[in-house]
């Protein structure tokens, strides 16, 4: 599991027992949620873990699942320039990821607390 844990001013990151330092974002933004499909060879490619990683290193919340039709949801929750990079990556992808598409909407954030990996 992937927890986001604040002391002070600073931001730390856990995955599994592996402490990730981040600058809290001190930003007066507003927080979105991007609800994001990855269309591909997307599944079984290491995707939702890096997918995982990625959005940790960037201070996003939410969670990523594969979907029956093959593709990759995301709940991506943030500040917009986190949000804008992390779907940056996601049009890349891990090394044998192969992306055809990225379809992300904003909506108003739900609360997320961490990022899992469903």
């Amino acid at each position: 599991m992937i927890k986001k844990r604040q002391s002070g001013k600073y931001l730390f990151l856990i995955i599994s027992n592996n402490v990730i330092y981040s600058d809290k974002n001190s930003s007066s933004e507003k927080i979105l949620l991007y609800k994001i499909t990855v269309k591909g060879r997307v599944q079984g490619v290491g995707f939702r873990w890096n997918a995982a990683k990625e959005a940790i290193s960037r201070g996003i919340t939410g969670y990523v699942r594969n979907l029956n039709d093959g593709s990759v949801y995301i709940e991506a929750e943030g500040y917009r320039e986190q949000l804008d990079d992390y779907i940056k990556w996601c049009r890349e992808g891990p090394a044998y990821a192969f992306v055809e598409s990225v379809e992300a909407e904003s909506f108003p954030p739900s609360g997320y607390s961490d990022f899992r990996i469903g």
